[in-house]
């Protein structure tokens, strides 16, 4: 960590995600499976002798805590694209409509990466497997799906993704509003476990599955970070504008 702290601050807190990054990746890929808290979750909402899960089709869970959570999360993005976009008629600086674009690219590009892997997973819900009455084979993550079995797509959690995605708004702000930015993040870790969890309930995704959203998310959103985050303008940089502006360069 010495290493770490010569660098520039920037520099090492974003190294230090990578580290915590690998650390977290390493407690879910080798340490969490043997402690089997995906099953022992969700055993006590399946119904052993109709062979379903009681509340897969509950309205209050599939009408507010997926379908109502998905268009608040989706109003979210709207409002702030719409801020970045008409911002300068409310009197927003130009820092905080670039970071306002900057959270709304990074909420699209983290929730297309969830979903991009979703498309290409070969794990099933809970609902599909056969330990819950359905057809599917359960395999630990990153096995090699067996010849002429049908591919899951159902890791890693794709409605819990949308609660995540606000936390964009922690690396969008972090730099200049620090209050902002923590209230957002644990926001958006709230959020996202609980549209995860109201999932897990009705044996649509395991624990494991928010997890790695999660995990994925705050990847993409590091490394948007590190490449293009706006940059507020130092007073210097702007004094040498206006010093150099009504000179014309050839």
């Amino acid at each position: 960590m010495m290493v770490i702290d010569k660098l520039s601050p920037l520099a090492s807190w974003h190294i230090k995600q990578v580290v915590y990054l690998i650390i977290c990746a390493v407690f879910l890929l080798w340490i969490y499976p043997k402690t089997n808290l995906d099953f022992d979750l969700i055993k006590p909402y399946y119904d052993v002798e109709i062979k379903i899960f009681s509340l897969k089709n509950d309205l209050f869970l599939t009408q507010y805590m997926h379908l109502g959570l998905r268009y608040f999360v989706i109003s979210i993005a709207l409002i702030t694209l719409l801020l970045a976009v008409f911002g300068k008629e409310l009197k927003l600086s130009a820092l905080v409509r670039r970071q306002l674009s900057w959270a709304f690219a990074g909420m699209m590009l983290s929730t297309l990466a969830v979903s991009i892997l979703k498309s290409q997973s070969m794990h099933a819900c809970p609902w599909d497997l056969t330990q819950f009455g359905g057809t599917f084979s359960f395999y630990p993550l990153f096995t090699n799906l067996p010849k002429g079995e049908l591919a899951g797509h159902c890791w890693p959690g794709g409605h819990a993704s949308g609660g995540f995605a606000l936390m964009a708004f922690f690396f969008a702000f972090r730099r200049t509003h620090p209050i902002f930015a923590y209230v957002s993040l644990v926001i958006s870790l709230m959020l996202g476990f609980v549209m995860g969890w109201a999932q897990m309930i009705r044996g649509a995704h395991f624990l494991s599955h928010s997890l790695w959203s999660a995990w994925a998310m705050w990847l993409v959103l590091l490394i948007l970070s590190a490449c293009c985050m706006p940059k507020p303008v130092t007073k210097n940089k702007l004094n040498l504008d206006r010093l150099i502006s009504p000179i014309n360069l050839p």
